[in-house]
């Protein structure tokens, strides 16, 4: 395996781990939601239920930011090929 195709490859498996990480946390925190839905009382249902509605929101954000940040990214990266591709010298065009 060439090694630059390998850092690139390691780079974009980095990126994700965060991501991933958190979609984690989330699917344990949804499984630990219905585990004590079924083992708690009413009482204690609401305000577990809040409590962990919370943490997911908690969970989420971050989780939704990395995402954007990552798509912001990609699509950053298509406008200046996309621009380099229509100048004559190679550089990447300025916006204005």
């Amino acid at each position: 395996m060439n090694a630059s195709a390998f850092l690139a490859s390691h780079a974009a498996m980095r990126r994700y781990e965060v991501q991933r990480s958190l979609d984690a946390a989330i699917a344990v925190l949804a499984a630990w939601i219905i585990v004590f839905s079924l083992v708690f009382g009413d009482g204690a249902v609401v305000w577990l239920g809040f409590s962990a509605g919370v943490a997911v929101l908690a969970l989420a954000i971050p989780d939704l930011t990395a995402n954007a940040l990552g798509t912001e990214q990609v699509v950053h990266s298509l406008e200046v090929n996309a621009d380099r591709e229509n100048t004559t010298d190679g550089r990447a065009a300025i916006r204005a």
